[in-house]
């Protein structure tokens, strides 16, 4: 928790910084985690390369300079993504059947869960025979 002084001398909250969470990792990890489980399969097939160039952009565009080419990003996107994929399914399929809503609520919620985590999978099997042919050295047991 970060402080500091009102104009009465009183201690006062600034700011709750979440440090569990802060690691110096690729990028990929978090993006693909963040485009999985935010977006839709139609909004991630579809718009997920413009949001991967959007924040090496704006990446670049804050930091100053390029730490890793937009291809570098592309690349550790595709290499995490089936982990994060395994990581994020039985989330997903949680998160309607412990929520607090109606039977008929909670069916169009496994209506589209169901839809999203089949994408997931289908995406799943393509990222991973793409990561195959691109990086078998990585992938080698």
């Amino acid at each position: 928790m970060l402080h500091c002084l009102d104009e009465f001398g009183n201690l006062k909250l600034k700011a709750i910084i979440d440090w569990q969470g802060v690691s110096t990792l690729p990028p990929g990890l978090d993006l693909s985690r963040l485009l999985m489980g935010c977006l839709s399969a139609h909004e991630r097939r579809e718009r997920g390369l413009e949001m991967l160039k959007l924040y090496h952009e704006t990446f670049n565009q804050v930091l100053g300079k390029e730490l890793f080419s937009f291809q570098e990003l592309q690349d550790s996107y595709n290499l995490y993504y089936p982990m994060m994929a395994m990581a994020l399914l039985p989330l997903v399929s949680s998160l309607a059947e412990n929520s607090q809503v109606s039977e008929v609520e909670k069916a169009q919620i496994r209506f589209k869960t169901e839809t999203k985590l089949v994408a997931m999978m289908e995406d799943l099997i393509e990222v991973h025979e793409y990561n195959l042919k691109h990086f078998p050295e990585i992938l080698k047991g």
